[in-house]
């Protein structure tokens, strides 16, 4: 059972091997969960059977990220940039009231540089939805 969060040191150390993320940039985490996916262990539903165990950024990481590094985007090949454990899903609220995007259930990130990739989403205007399928690819050099 996982829920790790990633935090501001984790993203400090990523800079310290890959380099600074520049402003503008999408962060995205490439945790595994992806092989997950179709199965019931993508939920990994704690004893109780409700509480959702996923990998996510902590929101002091989302924060540091937005102020520090003025990201555009935040994502993950889990079903949110959120822990799982977190009901109330305050990193995708704080990114989204920032006018950011977030990036979810994403795959084949391991194709994808640390560093110096792009990435291109399209996806329909839905402008009073709460969210909106996107088609999401990655471009390396």
């Amino acid at each position: 059972m996982t829920s790790y969060a990633i935090s501001v040191g984790d993203v400090k150390a990523f800079e310290r091997r890959h380099g600074r993320i520049p402003a503008g940039a999408a962060v995205i985490a490439w945790t595994g969960w992806q092989d997950k996916w179709g199965t019931p262990a993508y939920f990994n539903y704690g004893a109780d059977g409700e509480t959702v165990h996923q990998p996510g950024f902590s929101i002091e990481a989302a924060r540091w990220l937005l102020r520090h590094r003025a990201i555009r985007a935040l994502g993950t090949d889990t079903f949110g940039p959120d822990l799982g454990i977190d009901p109330e899903f305050q990193v995708t609220t704080l990114i989204l009231h920032q006018r950011r995007f977030t990036l979810e259930n994403l795959t084949g990130l391991q194709r994808m540089p640390a560093n110096g990739g792009w990435i291109v989403v399209g996806g329909p205007r839905n402008k009073r939805g709460s969210g909106a399928p996107s088609t999401i690819f990655g471009l390396t050099r």
